[in-house]
């Protein structure tokens, strides 16, 4: 699967997604997916990101489980850390990603939020620009809240999302 196109532009990771749908039992799917994207991804040399995005999204159609976007963000942010990938690179595959229907725009709040919390302030600071563009440009249209792209977001529901998560301690409040 070292098809560099399609890690980049996620379907990847949407046949990632049908390919361990289909194969594994609900557990081994998300490890065996993420496995498996991120393998091909180092093979081409090439960001995992969007595939993981997509791979998230895809799975969540399938099996329904609304946790993957959350874990995909701290899986990402972890990447981040290690050194392999940029923060602001990683960041704004979140917003091409929900430009191209890969990804909602709440899924986008959810992995963006997770991928703060486990990772550094200069992905907290990504995080929060492309959050804003993906709110205020519909992650690349037009509009607050845009109409393209995954549904609306609105400014209130990421303030009280974000809200939540520092009370909930899943995000600090620096």
């Amino acid at each position: 699967m070292t098809d560099t196109a399609a890690l980049l532009n996620g379907q990847a990771g949407i046949d990632a997604a049908n390919q361990v749908f289909a194969g594994l039992p609900g557990p081994a799917r998300f490890a065996s997916g993420v496995a498996l994207i991120e393998t091909a991804a180092d093979e081409g040399a090439v960001s995992p990101v969007r595939s993981l995005l997509s791979f998230a999204h895809r799975l969540t159609e399938l099996d329904g489980d609304t946790s993957h976007s959350a874990a995909i963000g701290a899986e990402i942010a972890g990447l981040v850390m290690a050194g392999g990938l940029g923060a602001a690179a990683a960041m704004a595959d979140f917003s091409a990603a929900v430009t191209a229907s890969q990804l909602s725009r709440s899924e986008a709040l959810s992995g963006m939020i997770a991928a703060s919390a486990n990772g550094s302030l200069a992905i907290q600071l990504e995080a929060g620009i492309r959050l804003a563009q993906i709110i205020t440009r519909g992650g690349g249209e037009g509009g607050e809240g845009g109409g393209g792209g995954g549904g609306s977001l609105s400014v209130n529901t990421v303030i009280q999302t974000i809200h939540n998560a520092v009370i909930g301690g899943s995000l600090a409040e620096a």
